[in-house]
């Protein structure tokens, strides 16, 4: 029995007992998931939390992220984000960089901008992982314009 089955073994044993894990345990599982590169029993496990009636923090929205957009799933990232603004939690600068960073490794830069522009509007301000991100996705594609427009930006917005 490997740590992670052994760690869901535990789980089950607390809801045997009467106790219920907290979202914290629940995390821990999802990020074990992604790190073994069990992306649908992550998605499954995230699925059953909130079916169960758990209420998912911003530190779980953004283990599901990361992991998401590391294993090349960003799109489902993305729905994510969008479920995320539609409940009680409001994404973050982590989580929006996860998607950033996500979007323009798969050369999705158009999309990236777009997020980048929205984040901005949502007032959450791009931070040097931000603009690494970016930057480095246009210049991927040869946008040097562009990669010269968010290097101002990102001096002129005291980032550095």
């Amino acid at each position: 029995m490997g740590k992670l089955d052994f760690r869901f073994a535990i789980v089950g044993k607390i809801f045997k007992s009467g106790f219920e894990p907290d979202i914290v345990i629940f995390t821990t599982l999802l990020k074990g998931l992604f790190k073994e590169n069990r992306v649908m029993d992550a998605i499954q496990l995230f699925n059953k939390i909130t079916e169960i009636g758990y209420t998912c923090d911003d530190f779980t929205y953004g283990t599901m992220v990361d992991g998401l957009c590391k294993t090349g799933n960003v799109d489902q990232a993305i729905k994510l984000l969008n479920d995320m603004e539609k409940g009680n939690c409001k994404p973050n600068i982590v989580i929006y960089n996860a998607i950033i960073d996500g979007l323009c490794k798969d050369k999705q830069i158009p999309k990236a901008q777009n997020l980048f522009e929205e984040m901005i509007s949502k007032g959450i301000a791009p931070d040097v992982f931000t603009y690494s991100s970016i930057i480095q996705g246009v210049c991927s594609l040869d946008m040097w314009k562009d990669a010269e427009s968010y290097v101002n930006k990102m001096v002129n917005s005291g980032v550095s």
